[in-house]
């Protein structure tokens, strides 16, 4: 079978591209430059204000930051890489905090159904229809609360 010749289409430039295109380059080029000054500035500052943050016992982390990139805003403990040394150490106000709360108030080892009414009395605010699941997994992931039975937690 004879072959179809393709005509190839030949790329055309309409006059004045390279002019404006050269000025768009040099525009952008600057614009970046301003804005590259600017983001200098408001490192300085969020640096500043970081630093004013921990010395104050406040957290240093903007919340816009990624958690990674905190740097000298984190403590020489957690650096270290050391766990908690108390069982109690907690975020406070955290669903954890307040299950530790729970726990160490009563006497005795707690069902999972117990301990999330109570939770709520402690000072913990949720709507959350799965409360029950998060306290569950949040028991597991505890290393001051031991295990008693089945649904029983307690504190060590």
């Amino acid at each position: 079978m004879p072959r179809k010749r393709v005509r190839k289409r030949k790329r055309t430039q309409s006059p004045g591209v390279g002019a404006g295109a050269a000025r768009l380059v040099s525009d952008l080029r600057s614009y970046h430059a301003t804005l590259a000054s600017r983001r200098a500035a408001l490192d300085q500052e969020i640096t500043a204000v970081s630093d004013a943050l921990s010395a104050m016992g406040g957290s240093g982390r903007s919340p816009g930051r990624p958690a990674a990139s905190r740097g000298p805003a984190r403590s020489a403990a957690k650096r270290r890489g050391s766990k908690a040394a108390s069982p109690r150490a907690f975020r406070p106000g955290s669903l954890k905090d307040c299950i530790m709360k729970v726990l160490s108030r009563s006497n005795g080892p707690v069902a999972v159904k117990n301990i999330i009414p109570r939770v709520k009395t402690v000072g913990y605010k949720s709507k959350s229809k799965s409360l029950g699941n998060q306290v569950s997994m949040a028991l597991r992931e505890m290393p001051g609360v031991s295990r008693v039975g089945r649904g029983m937690y307690a504190a060590r």
